[in-house]
């Protein structure tokens, strides 16, 4: 893989700063982390492990974990809101009365 077959290619990485960069990382389909645990889930559920898929997996716990451990962490979990955001209507027709005496 190189940066003619794919823009996006960053470069080999050691597989700690991969995993750091899965865990917090996110798109327009979701979560990177989600998209690899599912990715390991499946490949399993049809007899197919990969070990790398798995290896990469489990240093993405590792990295989660150590995160969560930490009061402050370095790089925030990004949080997806799964909550539609609804419209505030101004209704001028009852407006609020406060009684000031």
């Amino acid at each position: 893989m190189n940066k003619v077959a794919n823009k996006y290619y960053l470069g080999p990485a050691p597989l700690v700063e991969m995993a750091s960069q899965i865990a917090t990382a996110n798109g327009p389909s979701g979560n990177n982390r989600d998209y690899l645990f599912k990715l390991e889930k499946e490949m399993a559920n049809i007899g197919h492990e990969d070990d790398y898929v798995v290896e990469l997996a489990n240093e993405v716990r590792n990295v989660l974990d150590s995160m969560k451990q930490q009061k402050s962490p370095n790089v925030p979990l990004p949080l997806r809101s799964h909550a539609s955001f609804l419209p505030i209507e101004s209704r001028s027709e009852n407006p609020l009365i406060v009684d000031s005496s």
